[in-house]
């Protein structure tokens, strides 16, 4: 028994003592990542695709340049004086005496526009008033021809006294917000002129004092940031050149290949609002795609100018005038401009407002809702033709692993398809490091195929595709430098007959069913 109790002891000693080994063991698993269904109205905007007999249309109606009232007129922040010196030395003022009334007219820097009337929108008008006079005195201003609702903008203010060493000041602010100026003058004959009354009167409570030819009385007003909404006169002869871009997202993934367009045609359609008449120059329409391809487009009309009629009517009965330039495949290059499937469209243009001059005497009128507008519209069947068409895209990645824990082996990611589009696809990855290189390439194992080739499902043609892409361990041992995945999605249109690249109608109900899962082998330590 004793030597039981000697043995148990060193038993439990050398147990405890052993170093335990890791235990690892593998496991597989099935991880689903991505259910979801793609169509048009997914892929692109619900307002450019329309449907006609059964099949989509691309349909392209929108505005790439507007020129508005407050791009031809600007009101330039104006600071002016009303200086009214005594002409009198030595006069004696009683109390109640008005003693100042005295109108001035000023004239505002407007270049060459000639303004006769406008209408502020928001802004306003800073006043101040400032008096030597030794005693109160009540100022009224007013700014003739400035008005709302026909009342005359007037301001009172209430001067305490002053001295020449220490004038007396007063400040004001009006919000010109739905005033009209009248900016004819005191002759109604002129132009860009506003008026401005002063009349001081000595406090009827006050005491007589004594002002002399050395005493000045002054306001002082400032128009600060004023947005008008209508204006008339006559708006100068400006020049306007310029060259705008007009990109397309969803075009700048295409890194190669060929596309085949139906006959097709783009509108540039000139609508004028403007009560005035213009010219316009096509300088420049230009596609350039991925490859910095650039496809220029020709028309006769390029370089050549173009007469803008005026628009008509009042303000509640403005009639606008279109002009229209049709590029179709008799007068134009237009289905190789389209075909370039360039992003990135640069038009150039010189547009000259009243190119003869004042021939309207100065009723140019610009109202609220006056613009001139470029709409480009397109119309044509989405029945396209691809051949080897490869989109490419590149999205951030990271991913890391702890290979002294749990972590995976090997896998596959899968996707599975169902594709109701009339085009096929062969979908490469690549792993990207930091610096854009690639890591790998991983292939998937066949095509996702055209719905051509499948069977009529709810009334539409569709085909299933199970794709694989094999990662290997080498691969995984390598994901920590991985900063970067690139997707390359290689595509055509092929003919069930022929297995020929031909122009194919997308039909309405088109889609795509997508699901991504993986499985993987994962290794656990512990």
């Amino acid at each position: 028994m004793k030597q039981l109790f000697l043995i148990l002891p060193l038993v439990a000693l050398l147990t405890f003592s052993c170093k335990r080994e890791q235990a690892v063991w593998e496991s597989d698993w099935q991880v689903p990542l991505l259910d979801d269904t793609l169509n048009l109205n997914k892929l692109v905007e619900d307002s450019i695709v329309t449907v006609n007999g059964g099949y989509y249309e691309l349909s392209i109606d929108r505005t790439i340049y507007e020129l508005k009232l407050s791009d031809i007129v600007d009101i330039p922040d104006t600071t002016i004086k009303n200086d009214y010196a005594i002409p009198i030395n030595g006069l004696n003022v009683s109390p109640g005496t008005s003693f100042v009334n005295n109108v001035e007219e000023h004239v505002i820097d407007m270049g060459d526009i000639e303004l006769k009337r406008i209408r502020v929108k928001s802004g306003g008008v800073s006043i101040s008033v400032k008096s030597p006079i030794e005693t109160t005195c009540l100022f009224t201003v007013q700014l003739p021809g400035v008005t709302k609702n026909g009342v005359t903008l007037t301001q009172d203010f209430t001067v305490p006294p002053g001295s020449d060493n220490n004038l007396s000041v007063v400040n004001g602010f009006v919000d010109m917000a739905g005033y009209e100026l009248d900016l004819r003058g005191a002759s109604q004959g002129s132009f860009n002129r506003i008026q401005s009354k002063m009349t001081v009167k000595s406090d009827p409570n006050g005491q007589t004092v004594n002002v002399s030819n050395l005493d000045t009385l002054r306001f002082v007003f400032t128009m600060n940031d004023l947005e008008i909404d209508y204006a008339r006169g006559y708006f100068g002869s400006q020049l306007i050149t310029d060259t705008i871009s007009e990109n397309i997202e969803a075009l700048s993934k295409i890194s190669s290949g060929i596309i085949d367009l139906p006959s097709s045609s783009i509108e540039l359609e000139l609508v004028n609002g403007l009560k005035m008449s213009a010219k316009a120059k096509l300088t420049q329409l230009a596609n350039v795609n991925a490859q910095q391809n650039t496809v220029n487009m020709t028309h006769p009309t390029m370089d050549s100018w173009i007469t803008i009629n005026s628009a008509s009517g009042t303000e509640n009965s403005l009639q606008s005038t279109t002009t229209t330039l049709l590029f179709d495949g008799s007068n134009s290059n237009v289905e190789q401009y389209l075909e370039n499937h360039g992003a990135k469209n640069d038009i150039g243009f010189e547009l000259q407002l009243n190119p003869w001059g004042n021939v309207s005497g100065g009723w140019d009128e610009i109202f609220p809702q006056s613009s001139l507008k470029v709409n480009l519209k397109a119309d044509m069947p989405l029945a396209i033709g691809l051949n080897e068409v490869v989109l490419l895209d590149t999205f951030d990645f990271s991913f890391k692993q702890d290979f002294t824990k749990t972590h995976i082996i090997s896998g596959n990611l899968w996707v599975k398809a169902t594709n109701a589009f009339p085009l096929s696809g062969v979908v490469t990855l690549y792993l990207l490091d930091a610096s854009g290189n690639t890591i790998t390439t991983i292939n998937g194992s066949t095509t996702f195929s055209s719905s051509v080739f499948g069977s009529v499902v709810n009334g539409i043609l569709q085909k299933q595709s199970f794709v694989e892409f094999p990662i290997a361990e080498s691969v995984l041992e390598q994901l920590d430098l991985v900063k970067q995945l690139s997707l390359k999605v290689t595509m055509n249109t092929p003919d069930p007959a022929t297995n020929i690249s031909e122009q194919m109608a997308i039909p309405a109900d088109a889609f795509f069913g997508i699901k991504v899962g993986a499985k993987l082998k994962v290794e656990a330590k512990v």
